[in-house]
């Protein structure tokens, strides 16, 4: 197939973001509140003259607590407050979609037509920090490391995941000109203290509740370790699995980032290689895995040229999570172990399709072709014999 023109790309893109919001404001309707923006908007009591935090907790980074509160100007109720987050979004979406067709035409709809997009774009704010993330990425490999370090900081303070780029970024960096290491540490600096000390010295308790939210969190359906302790004898062997789950998604997420940080080093792997490893790192090892999660890895099937099969693997697997996540057949009696079981498995298959991606990501440039893409059909597979 020959690559998509612009205009097709960004139709294509409406169409799916018109999907999305039709599922949110007809579950919506319906009663069920697919989503968790306009669910939240009453329950967290988001309002103009009450800035999160202060007054009332808030599970979220500050990042997202500050586009809370700023789009309740516009949206006075539950509904208009959804569609002030729904039109954010959407600028977001289309801005990443123009920054992957721009690096890679060839594979842009990797990103455009996956269900993951128009299932999740309006579900959470994550499309903020996937823009952020790519927009980052894209600065870093242009030589603004300014830019990047803001980008990704502000990516990090909406869902954390990007602050894990940034010291391997810098380490790989400092070889080859410190002083843009240094700049782009700095920079994420800056943004993170400009977005957090108000907060925190506003409200101490306000700004680590996130914290003690997440560490008092359960492991959720969605995660490998909600799975693992429910195996066969784990009740019997262990008497606390809260803190077990606490453990494991600690150690193995510090154990997986010094070796991927320690291979990056050693093979000098370009940003998008680092960022694709880790990002697959943090949903592996995590205890809670939302479903709109997925919207983090979806970038990386088109800034790096990973297989096609690889990428039908993970948008099939995701697309079971949402039937099984979401069903409200499935929710009662005996069926509720039957649906435990099959997310079980489908959990298992996306895990193994994240550590495949991991490993891809980790191989050498030269091998990888990661830095210079090779040309291929959009939806295709990679031509170069190492990823075949």
């Amino acid at each position: 197939m020959a690559d998509r023109s612009r205009k097709q790309v960004l139709a294509l893109t409406a169409v799916a973001l018109a999907v999305g919001l039709a599922i949110e404001l007809i579950s919506a309707h319906f009663g069920h509140m697919y989503g968790d923006i306009e669910a939240l908007f009453g329950s967290r009591g988001i309002r103009p003259h009450s800035f999160p935090y202060l007054d009332r907790p808030l599970e979220y980074p500050v990042g997202i607590g500050y586009v809370m509160w700023a789009t309740s100007w516009v949206g006075r109720n539950a509904t208009t407050f959804f569609l002030a987050n729904a039109a954010l979004a959407s600028a977001l979406v289309f801005a990443t979609v123009s920054l992957l067709q721009r690096r890679n035409p060839d594979r842009v709809l990797r990103f455009v037509v996956a269900p993951t997009l128009a299932l999740y774009a309006f579900h959470n704010w994550d499309v903020i920090p996937v823009f952020c993330t790519v927009a980052g990425l894209i600065a870093l490999e242009r030589r603004r490391p300014v830019a990047s370090g803001l980008l990704l900081a502000i990516g990090a303070w909406t869902k954390l995941f990007p602050a894990l780029y940034i010291p391997v970024l810098a380490l790989l960096m400092w070889r080859d000109d410190r002083r843009d290491a240094m700049r782009l540490v700095a920079s994420a600096a800056v943004v993170s203290v400009v977005v957090n000390v108000p907060v925190m010295l506003a409200s101490w308790t306000g700004w680590m509740h996130p914290v003690t939210f997440q560490s008092a969190r359960r492991a959720t359906w969605g995660s490998v370790w909600y799975h693992v302790l429910r195996l066969p004898g784990m009740d019997r062997l262990l008497a606390d699995t809260h803190s077990v789950a606490n453990g494991l998604a600690t150690v193995t997420l510090a154990v997986g980032f010094v070796l991927v940080a320690r291979r990056s080093l050693l093979l000098r792997l370009d940003p998008m290689q680092v960022a694709a490893a880790l990002t697959s790192l943090f949903l592996l090892t995590n205890k809670v895995y939302s479903p709109q999660y997925s919207l983090w890895m979806l970038p990386f099937f088109v800034l790096l040229p990973l297989p096609r099969r690889l990428w039908l693997a993970f948008i099939s697997a995701d697309l079971a999570m949402y039937v099984l996540i979401f069903s409200h057949v499935l929710r009662h009696g005996s069926a509720r172990h039957a649906l435990i079981a099959l997310i079980g498995v489908t959990v298992a298959i996306r895990a193994a399709i994240l550590v495949a991606v991991m490993i891809r990501s980790l191989r050498p440039p030269a091998v990888s072709g990661s830095v210079s893409p090779p040309v291929e059909p959009l939806l295709g597979e990679p031509v170069g014999p190492a990823l075949r």
